[in-house]
């Protein structure tokens, strides 16, 4: 009779262990699914600054990825007190993108600074989901 119950009691640990084990593997197989596709998703908002010659140039770019329309707003101030875009709400469809250009003359002397700010809707009084300031520097002669 011992023999019997020692080998039900072996039985129930490699079946716990085996429960054990096929959970982490679980576990770890989704973990690593979902990074993978975290990386290949493309970012909802991309922007920067290209730095050429006398005219530098603002760019942005909004995708949707939901199911749903999504309404944006954009803002890009000069020096913080010029407004240069005071862009409307951009209406933009399931699986599409907004692309924005905004060329810009290089100072003199000197240097500016170009803000843009994006909200979700419509600007009102709440806080832009995405905000940037770029400074751009007049050239020194050679």
């Amino acid at each position: 009779m011992a023999s019997k119950s020692a080998a039900e009691g072996s039985r129930r640990i490699k079946g716990l262990i085996f429960l054990v084990i096929a959970a982490l593997v679980i576990s770890i197989g989704y973990s690593i699914y979902r990074q993978a596709s975290r990386s290949m998703e493309a970012k909802a908002i991309e922007a920067g600054l290209i730095e050429s010659g006398d005219t530098p140039t603002i760019y942005f770019n909004l995708k949707n990825a939901g199911v749903a329309t999504v309404n944006y707003t954009y803002l890009v101030k000069l020096n913080a007190t010029e407004t240069l875009d005071s862009g409307l709400i951009v209406n933009i469809p399931p699986g599409q993108i907004f692309h924005y250009t905004l060329v810009l003359s290089r100072p003199e002397e000197g240097a500016v600074s170009v803000k843009l700010e994006i909200y979700l809707g419509e600007k009102a009084n709440f806080s832009p989901m995405y905000s940037q300031t770029w400074i751009i520097k007049a050239v020194k002669d050679k």
